[in-house]
Parts: structure tokens; sequence; C-alpha cells
């Protein structure tokens, strides 16, 4: 990947094309932006409706199926533990008295105007949860919940492509190019132009 990115700072005519140090940094933010981006598609879903929320999930469990794991979980006082590699909830599949069924997340904020309607409160159909320091707080209306499967987004290891032996990036491989790219532009102190001319290049395209 470094030598990627080399060739992307030499198309650029960047002066820091020989400054290793500035490799590792750009590789691992380049990373974390790949993912938020992806991230950002889950949650523009939201308003649409679930079976878009759905959609938008499987796009990113396809991009991202390398730092995807699904945990099976046993709730403890309707609390599961949240693994110590996450970084973001994708599905949280529940079994409330028997019956399999998918929880909704909700945040704090929102948890007033739900007890205030009564349409909105959780049952054991249509489960809920929140996600807190202790864990993840779920409430089925009382029902009883028997275990859980939680699929979410793992923190990736931090990309090392200068120390041997190297660590390198987690992400699917179809996803490095991109990486190495961006990672150019954040290095060259450019990546802002690089964001116009990919936000330009996505407008003409849903035109």
């Amino acid at each position: 990947m470094a030598e990627r990115v080399r060739f992307y700072l030499n198309q650029q005519k960047s002066p820091r094309i020989d400054s290793v140090q500035h490799i590792n940094p750009g590789l691992n933010v380049a990373q974390q932006k790949f993912i938020e981006d992806r991230v950002d598609n889950i949650k523009k879903s939201f308003p649409r409706g679930r079976k878009y929320f759905f959609e938008a999930v499987e796009r990113v469990r396809s991009e991202l199926y390398t730092i995807v794991h699904t945990a099976t979980i046993v709730p403890i006082n309707n609390i599961i533990t949240v693994p110590a590699d996450f970084y973001y909830e994708l599905l949280l599949q529940l079994t409330v008295n028997g019956e399999t069924t998918w929880s909704s997340s909700h945040q704090w904020g929102e948890i007033p105007a739900i007890e205030r309607n009564s349409f909105l409160e959780p049952d054991a159909e249509y489960p809920m949860h929140i996600r807190s320091d202790a864990g993840i707080i779920i409430s089925a209306g009382g029902g009883t919940i028997t275990s859980s499967l939680f699929t979410y987004i793992k923190q990736p290891a931090i990309i090392d492509v200068v120390s041997i032996p190297n660590i390198d990036c987690e992400l699917p491989e179809a996803s490095h190019e991109e990486i190495c790219e961006v990672a150019s532009y954040l290095i060259s102190g450019t990546y802002e132009d690089y964001r116009k001319t990919q936000l330009l290049k996505q407008q003409e395209e849903e035109d």
C-alpha cells in the first residue's frame, strides 16, 4: 500500500513523496474515512423506512465484510455487553418469548416521545434498544429475552506499512486502492479538492 500511496503522490507532484512518516497516518485516516462514508449511507436510510435500512446495511456488509462480525450474546437483565472491538452497530436480532425478531435502535433523547405515545412503546414483537455506558439496554415490554445476535462493524487494526513486520489493512482488498488514493490527498493537503471532485462525480451520476 505504501507504494500505491507514493504512486498517487507522484501523480500530484507532492513535495512530501519521500516523507515516510506521513504514510501510516495518511492510510489510517483514509481507512477511517472509508468506513465512515459507508456508515453514513446507513444513517441516511433511517428516514426512508425499514426496507431501505436493511438494503443499506447489506451494501455496507458487502463492502466491509472483513470487519463485519456477528456475535451471539446472552443478555443479562436485558443488557448486552458490547464487544471490545465494537465500532458501529448494524443489526440486533433477539429471541423474545421464543420468537425471533429485530430490535430497533434509539437515542436517549427519543425516549420521552416514545413514553408519551402508547403506539410507540416496545413490546415482545417490536422491541427497542439504547446504547449506554453499561452496554445495550433492551426493552421488550416485559417479554423474556433469551438470546441475541449482534451484527456490528469492528474497529480495524491500525495500519503500519513502514515497520517490519507490516500490519496491513484489514478492509477488503477492493477498498485498498481508494484508501491509498485518499491517503495521498490527505498527505499532500489537498483532500478537500479531492472530496469536491468526488461529490461532483456523484451528482453527475445521479442526474
